[in-house]
């Protein structure tokens, strides 16, 4: 088929033309899917940042609770501390990726904020010994993961530890995902302190239920028959 020189020239123009077009908006998609990455990035670089800062604040408040006399005192920090923890559960939910396994870490900041609001419905003179040594023992395990939450803060200022992306689920490799390295900190947290109140968490609560479900071997004969 014969085409003239003119409509040879309008097809290549438009031909040219789409290609330009194309590559236009090519490369302005690819701008905006960096910019939307850098923006969520921005945002849960934020919200660890302040899952930090809540973990940190919880550490001064536990310190100020092993020597904290007098009932102002003791009511000001009780406060303070279930607010902390508080403050360092809800920043943890705003992470890209499940904490669900974070079992340790949510299994400590459960017991020191429900052990600190137990305290503010007390009607006391402010904090025993007792009271000092649970936060004493509590204050421990805040700075081990104190620490530890710093150090994975330098790492991703210092590019070595990257964001999950928000589909990724959690993994137990090598990768140096945020994920990653906030399970390997429940490795070195160790257990958090069995502690004796009126609370859900209480080791003599547990030790009660324990010993109510125990059954003699006679009642466990006459339950199997």
């Amino acid at each position: 088929m014969y085409v003239n020189k003119k409509t040879f020239i309008l097809i290549i123009t438009y031909l040219t033309a789409a290609i330009i077009a194309l590559g236009g908006w090519a490369i302005f998609g690819g701008r905006i899917g960096r910019a939307y990455k850098n923006t969520a990035a921005y945002g849960y670089q934020h919200a660890f940042s302040e899952v930090v800062l809540a973990v940190k604040n919880l550490d001064d408040s536990l310190h100020r609770g092993t020597y904290a006399q007098g009932v102002q005192m003791s009511s000001e920090i009780s406060a303070d501390i279930y607010a902390d923890c508080l403050a360092a559960e809800m920043t943890m939910a705003a992470l890209p990726f499940s904490t669900q396994e974070l079992e340790q870490t949510a299994g400590f900041l459960g017991v020191a904020g429900d052990y600190a609001q137990s305290l503010l419905r007390l009607d006391s003179d402010g904090f025993d010994d007792s009271t000092r040594d649970c936060f004493a023992s509590l204050y421990e395990v805040s700075k081990k993961l104190t620490k530890s939450l710093a150090a994975i803060e330098d790492d991703v200022s210092d590019g070595n530890v990257s964001f999950d992306e928000p589909e990724n689920k959690f993994s137990s490799g090598e990768g140096k995902l945020l994920s990653a390295a906030l399970l390997k900190i429940e490795d070195g947290l160790g257990d958090t302190p069995g502690l004796n109140y009126d609370g859900r968490y209480t080791s003599l609560a547990a030790e009660e239920k324990t010993a109510s479900d125990s059954v003699s071997g006679s009642e466990a004969k006459k339950a199997a028959a």
